[in-house]
């Protein structure tokens, strides 16, 4: 967090993770700037920056990383001894730790529904599954894919 003090003035550059397309920019930029005592606030969508000038006597970092939060979006808490860079590199390496466990699960629940209800279909599985149990087993193991893989879509 790169922070410069001026009479009744800080300027800030906070790294923000979640972001897709402009119009996330845009939704970021729109909902701090309703905060009392920001003058200035920017997000640049290619190195997921939000550039704010606030009034500190009004107005606290945290304010502006709740800010943030609440519109869907996060801010990389940074400690002393870490750079702005070193923030943004963990909070990649978590996202993608996150979107390969998303995945992992994804995979694991979708192979099994996939045979079975294909073998169902193509009659290569016989009598026993058409059964009603078969359906609630499908019906469980779509709901992890749905609900857990699928949450973001």
């Amino acid at each position: 967090m790169a922070q410069t003090t001026q009479s009744a003035q800080r300027q800030e550059i906070l790294p923000i993770t979640g972001m897709t397309c402009a119009n996330c920019a845009a939704t970021i930029e729109r909902n701090v700037r309703k905060l009392p005592g920001i003058q200035e606030a920017n997000v640049n969508l290619a190195n997921e920056r939000l550039n704010v000038v606030y009034d500190p006597t009004q107005l606290s970092h945290d304010d502006i990383v709740a800010r943030v939060r609440k519109a869907g979006y996060d801010v990389p808490a940074i400690t002393q001894d870490e750079t702005l860079e070193d923030a943004e590199a963990k909070a990649r390496q978590d996202e993608i730790a996150h979107q390969q466990r998303r995945l992992l699960v994804g995979a694991l629940f979708t192979i099994p529904l996939l045979a079975l209800s294909m073998g169902r279909d193509l009659g290569l599985l016989g009598a026993w599954s058409m059964s009603a149990w078969v359906n609630y087993l499908f019906w469980l193991l779509a709901t992890p894919v749905q609900f857990y893989t699928g949450w973001d879509y």
